[in-house]
């Protein structure tokens, strides 16, 4: 079965950490394994600094850990 592949930016999930809809139905798209997410070493520094509460950087992490390969 061929799934869509996304590169996913830092604005996506920074989106679902304001709790914006459509960034939470892209990323259960990939929790589901409708689609498979990317995101960059890039990304990754950008989230990690914008990222300061430590709500926030916990929930980056699981989503980093659980659902999205790093290219």
């Amino acid at each position: 079965m061929h799934r869509t592949q996304f590169l996913v930016d830092t604005d996506v999930i920074i989106n679902y950490l304001k709790g914006k809809e459509n960034a939470r139905d892209f990323l259960i798209d990939i929790i589901d394994e409708r689609a498979v997410g990317f995101f960059s070493v890039i990304t990754e520094a950008e989230l990690v600094l914008a990222t300061a509460n430590e709500k926030h950087f916990k929930i980056f992490q699981e989503i980093k850990t659980e659902f999205i390969k790093e290219i």
